[in-house]
C-alpha cells in the first residue's frame, strides 16, 4: 500500500491526482485514464527507490507486469462471472498464454478449520449456538468489512450499526482498531456491548460463521445475512455457503463484486447505493442518483433490512443456496475447478 499511494520521501508514489492533473493539461488527454496509467502502471524508469521497512531497491523490481507473465491464476470460478473469464482467457491465449480458473477455494467444512485463535473461535461459535437456541434460525447478521478495510462513510457506518442494535437483530461484529480503522464511538459501543444479542470480535473465523451449524437443532443455520464491503474471497465465501450478502464496497475489486452481488446481476443480495458517495453529485447509469447524506442511508438500510427478512429476502436466499450446490460440484472428480488445477499442474509442475 504504501508504494501505491504513500508519500514520495517514504517511496511511493506521491500526490498521483495532482501528477494525473498536470499531465492531462500537458497532453490534453482523459485525465481519469491518466489517473489509472499513473497509480497502476506507471512505468519503471530503473531508479532507485527505498520503501519504509526494506532495502533499496530499482522501481521496477516493485513492478509486476501482467504483460510479461506466462499465465494468470485465479481463484473466480466461470459460476460467478462467465463472461469476464471467458474474455480474460481469450486474451491470453491469443498471444500463446494460459489462464486457469480454480476457484472456489473456500472451507466449506468448518472440521477443516485450524485452531488458530481457538478462544476467539469458542466464544463466536458459543454466541452461535446461543442465537440459534433462543432467537431461531438464519437470525443473525454478521458484519465484516475485511482485514484491512472499513466504511469510507464512518458515520453511516455507525448509523447501520445502531439500526441493527434498535431492531434487536442478533449480529457478529468484527472491529479492530489496527489499519487505521476508527474507534467505534464510546457511547454506542456501550449500547452494543450491553446487548445480548450482540458480539463485538476483534477477529472471527469466518468460514465457521458462514457455515455455522449444530447437531443440537437438527443441523440448523444461525447465520442469516453477511454485510461485507464485497472482497472477493468474502463473496465466494459466503456464496459457498449459501449465505445471501448485504453489499457495502469500498475500493478496489468491491464496487463491481456489489453489482454482481445484487439485482444487475445474480440476486444473492442487496446492494446499498446511499453509501456509494456523499454528495450526490454522481448518477448511477441505472437511473438513480444516491445523495448520500446520513437519513437516506438509515432509510435505504431500514428498508433493505425489512425486505431481507420477509419474502424479498427468502428468494435471495434460494439463489444463493442455488450457488452453494453450484459451486459445491466444481471440485468433484470433473468439475471446472478441479480440471483447471490439473491442467495447471501438467502444464507446470509435471
Amino acid at each position: 500500500m504504501l508504494f501505491i499511494v504513500g508519500p514520495e520521501e517514504l517511496g511511493g508514489k506521491g500526490d498521483v491526482a495532482t501528477k494525473a492533473e498536470l499531465l492531462a493539461k500537458k497532453t490534453g488527454r482523459n485525465i481519469d485514464e491518466i489517473y489509472v496509467e499513473v497509480i497502476l502502471f506507471m512505468p519503471a524508469k530503473g531508479q532507485v527507490t527505498e520503501l519504509v521497512g526494506l532495502p533499496k531497491v530499482y522501481d521496477y523490481e516493485c513492478h509486476i507486469k501482467l504483460t510479461d507473465c506466462n499465465g494468470i491464476v485465479t481463484t473466480s470460478t466461470h459460476l460467478y462471472e462467465p463472461e469476464s473469464n471467458d474474455a480474460f482467457k481469450a486474451y491470453y491465449e491469443r498471444s500463446g498464454r494460459s489462464y486457469y480458473v480454480v476457484g472456489p477455494l473456500a472451507l466449506t467444512s468448518t472440521d477443516q478449520l485450524s485452531r488458530e485463535r481457538s478462544s476467539d473461535r469458542d466464544a463466536v461459535k458459543k454466541f452461535l449456538d446461543r442465537m440459534l437456541q433462543g432467537r431461531g434460525e438464519r437470525s443473525v447478521i454478521y458484519v465484516s468489512f475485511g482485514s484491512a478495510y472499513w466504511p469510507l462513510n464512518v458515520e453511516a457506518s455507525w448509523k447501520v450499526l445502531e439500526i441493527i442494535q434498535e431492531k434487536q437483530i442478533p449480529m457478529i461484529l468484527v472491529h479492530n482498531e489496527e489499519y487505521g480503522r476508527p474507534p467505534i464511538p464510546e457511547s454506542l459501543r456501550a449500547k452494543l456491548e450491553a446487548a445480548d444479542s450482540i458480539l463485538i470480535s476483534t477477529w472471527a473465523p469466518q468460514n465457521l460463521v458462514l457455515g455455522h451449524r449444530t447437531h443440537l437443532f437438527g443441523l440448523k443455520k444461525a447465520t442469516a445475512w453477511f454485510l461485507t464491503h464485497c472482497g472477493q474471497n468474502s463473496v465466494l465465501e459466503s456464496l459457498s455457503h449459501g449465505i445471501p450478502m448485504i453489499a457495502w464496497p469500498v475500493d478496489a475489486d468491491q464496487p463491481i463484486n456489489a453489482m454482481y452481488i445484487g439485482d444487475l446481476k445474480h440476486k444473492v443480495g442487496y446492494e446499498l447505493l446511499e453509501v456509494l458517495q456523499r454528495d450526490g453529485s454522481k448518477p448511477l447509469y441505472r437511473g438513480y442518483t444516491p445523495s448520500g447524506a446520513l437519513d437516506a442511508v438509515e432509510k435505504e438500510f431500514t428498508m433493505v433490512l425489512q425486505n431481507a427478512f420477509e419474502c424479498d429476502g427468502a428468494e435471495k436466499r434460494r439463489n444463493a443456496e442455488g450457488f452453494k450446490q453450484k459451486l459445491s460440484r466444481l471440485w468433484n472428480e470433473d468439475g471446472d475447478a478441479r480440471v483447471e488445477s490439473r491442467r495447471f499442474i501438467q502444464d507446470y509442475l509435471s
